[in-house]
């Protein structure tokens, strides 16, 4: 009777003793599974760190950079309101803003001054010429002798502006002289440049450069 109980209390004692090394071999697993769980969460957590820093460095070069760019911006601006305070200031005279110069109002006064030689107008032809002109005295002296001596005829064949400012053209032209009575005389045909500028707001014949003259007879 005593050799059974001894028996059954051994089947008992190993029954139990291989369910406890069952439950240590779960246990085993478990652990072996929480140990691989943390290694995966620490090398997350690892990836999660380098992918922050690498996150916070951008940050700080965008804003060194923005930061910069703020600052020449400013350095800009300071230099600009200097310049403005310490320029001196330019005393412009307040004068009448012309448009560029008519080509027909620099034409019509060539036009009106052969029109004058025409009519042995005096008078009217000296008032296409400039006062400051250097060939304004014998301009008019010569127009004088030439009406007493010939009636000639002026035809001004072609006239072209060459250029213009605000106050001062230069015209091209092509005059063609014959005589129509008095005594003997040469046609001829002169090419030249005539200079002009203005005199209180009008235009005048100030010179003229003889290009070439071509005898007609």
């Amino acid at each position: 009777m005593v050799k059974r109980i001894v028996v059954v209390v051994l089947v008992v004692a190993v029954a139990a003793l291989a369910g406890c090394s069952n439950r240590v071999g779960d246990l085993a697993q478990q652990m072996e599974d929480l140990r691989s769980r943390l290694t995966t969460a620490e090398t997350n957590l690892a990836q999660m760190k380098d992918a922050l820093s690498k996150a916070v460095a951008d940050q700080v070069t965008a804003t060194t950079a923005l930061q910069g760019a703020i600052n020449r911006l400013q350095a800009d601006q300071a230099a600009v309101k200097d310049a403005q305070t310490t320029s001196p200031t330019v005393s412009r005279p307040l004068v009448a803003v012309l448009p560029p110069p008519s080509r027909t109002a620099i034409t019509d006064v060539l036009r009106r001054n052969v029109q004058a030689a025409n009519d042995e107008d005096v008078s009217a032809y000296m008032a296409t010429i400039h006062p400051s002109s250097p060939m304004y005295t014998t301009t008019e002296t010569l127009l004088r002798q030439l009406n007493d001596v010939y009636d000639l005829n002026y035809q001004l064949e072609s006239v072209a502006v060459l250029e213009s400012s605000e106050d001062e053209a230069s015209v091209s032209f092509v005059l063609v002289t014959r005589r129509v009575s008095g005594t003997a005389f040469q046609d001829n045909r002169v090419t030249g440049t005539w200079i002009l500028r203005t005199y209180r707001g009008e235009w005048r014949i100030y010179d003229q450069v003889v290009i070439k003259v071509e005898y007609l007879n």
